[in-house]
């Protein structure tokens, strides 16, 4: 089981890959990725999903 932060974390880079690729963001596919990667029982799908589209936006990149 990963913390909070690791899962901050893992969203961040995830968003800077899309930067740094200029390939859009598959926030779905991310978020499930994530999820079952980093396994901390209290952060959904959803809610990794949310951030990453809240991020993503931030950042200015496409999302899919």
């Amino acid at each position: 089981m990963r913390s909070h932060l690791e899962v901050a974390v893992c969203i961040a880079d995830s968003v800077l890959a899309a930067m740094n690729s200029g390939e859009p963001l598959d926030v779905a596919a991310t978020a499930t990725a994530l999820s079952h990667r980093n396994l901390v029982p209290d952060i959904s799908i959803l809610m990794i999903a949310d951030a990453l589209r809240e991020e993503g936006r931030s950042a200015g990149i496409r999302l899919h």
